[in-house]
């Protein structure tokens, strides 16, 4: 009676057929309505008690039984790419890899059409395939911090450093004072007691630098050590500090939001056309993505190029910003003619999806099958085998510095010398003035008798 009946595969159909005493369920479904009627045994209804297989829906569905089905491609790396070579067509990416494992497990086979028109993707209304980031030229020039050499230590350790530098510079003077009238007549006692001397030596010892003058006593020599051991470590932290300050090449951006890109106001922005990232800044519900859509994507066709590289060939020629999945910006990175730059900032984290037709039966139990194989870590473990060949020069990567990436540091360098040769052209201006006035010699006048 059922023979000729199709039962689609994502239906539950149970019929109940009595033997006897006892009632037994079979489920029955079609993979297609050219397929043969599948049976399951269900359960039996035996002595008013009911034994039934509690598997879900699709637990004991993993055979198609050969069925060949039609699906779409685009080149659209790390996810797939397919090329013709002899007439034999050749699959890669980490979506070809996903389904041939799912061929396997459900016992289907696929026959795949290219897309000619390269679509990025279907504007959903519930996210994307993979997340997605804005993405400008990199600036030629870098940022310069004048604040690096303050950076190292907080306010308070600096506070605390000078602090400790006239705390120690009074207790060396009144060390020295107290030898001075209660010693036994060292060295101490032939130096004039100075509290500036002492204010400098001390700055001097945290400087790493030493004295022209040798204290003799051990409270004093004490005090230094102590002096000299704390700048060590001080001196240690803050160039370790400092260095990795410098090192760090800090990018002049326009902007790192889309709100400070609104702001701006002379950049266009675009994502790919007939993608599904228009959906994320058209219908969203944060009104900085409306704007950026309405002010900076909508007016312009042109800000909705047909590729991923065609869009950042765009970034490289104009004032630009274009979103796009940073997996497929990878993909193509040694292709742009240019250095690009992301903004972590306006990341969004979107989801990987697989679209069928409406109305597939297949869905579910395919569905199904990827949360097996997403608990069971093959997912992940296809990830990282195919994005492994990946150019991943769009992130961050070492650089060597170059002469104006230490302008602070010989600024500093520069302007010190100059001080120093300054103050020290004072100084022998003000010493000579001082020994002319101190040895200049008397006029005597001399009268003839």
């Amino acid at each position: 009676m059922l023979e000729e009946v199709h039962i689609p595969i994502n239906s539950r159909f149970v019929v109940a057929k009595r033997r006897g005493d006892s009632v037994y369920l079979t489920e029955m479904y079609r993979v297609t309505a050219d397929h043969y009627l599948t049976k399951l045994q269900l359960g039996v209804w035996r002595n008013g008690t009911l034994a039934v297989n509690k598997n879900t829906i699709y637990q004991g569905r993993s055979d198609l039984q050969g069925l060949t089905m039609t699906a779409i491609t685009i080149n659209s790396m790390p996810y797939s790419r397919m090329t013709e070579i002899n007439d034999t067509f050749i699959t890669k990416g980490s979506m070809f890899s996903l389904w041939a494992i799912m061929e396997r497990r459900l016992n289907f086979t696929t026959e795949y059409l290219h897309s000619d028109d390269e679509f990025a993707g279907i504007e959903m209304d519930n996210g994307s395939w993979s997340g997605c980031i804005a993405f400008i030229k990199r600036p030629g020039v870098l940022e310069i911090n004048w604040g690096n050499f303050w950076s190292p230590f907080d306010l308070s350790l600096w506070m605390t450093i000078s602090i400790t530098i006239f705390s120690v510079s009074v207790i060396v003077e009144a060390c020295h004072r107290l030898i001075k009238q209660f010693g036994d007549g060292c060295y101490e006692n032939h130096q004039q007691p100075f509290f500036i001397d002492s204010l400098f030596y001390t700055f001097g010892a945290f400087c790493s630098q030493g004295q022209d003058m040798t204290y003799r006593s051990v409270s004093v020599r004490t005090a230094f050590l102590v002096a000299h051991f704390t700048a060590v470590v001080l001196m240690a932290a803050y160039s370790a500090g400092l260095i990795s300050s410098l090192t760090i090449a800090t990018l002049n951006l326009p902007f790192t939001t889309y709100k400070e890109m609104l702001h701006d106001g002379t950049y266009k922005a675009g994502v790919a056309a007939k993608s599904s990232g228009i959906g994320l800044f058209k219908v969203s519900k944060d009104h900085v993505m409306r704007e950026v859509y309405t002010k900076l994507m909508e007016p312009d066709p042109k800000n909705f190029p047909t590729t991923t590289l065609e869009g950042l060939r765009r970034v490289c020629s104009m004032k630009y910003v274009f979103v796009a999945q940073t997996t497929r910006v990878q993909a193509v990175a040694d292709q742009i003619p240019c250095r690009i730059v992301d903004l972590p900032a306006t990341s969004v984290h979107v989801n990987l999806a697989i679209p069928f037709s409406k109305g597939n039966p297949y869905r579910g139990i395919i569905n199904y099958h990827l949360q097996v194989m997403k608990a069971g870590g093959i997912l992940q473990k296809l990830k990282p085998d195919e994005l492994s060949d990946l150019n991943l020069g769009v992130k961050s990567e070492l650089e060597s510095l170059n002469l104006g990436d230490t302008a602070p540091l010989l600024s500093v360098l520069c302007a010190s010398m100059i001080v120093g040769f300054s103050l020290l052209l004072l100084e022998h201006k003000a010493r000579r003035l001082l020994t002319i006035r101190l040895y200049k010699p008397e006029h005597t006048d001399f009268q003839l008798a």
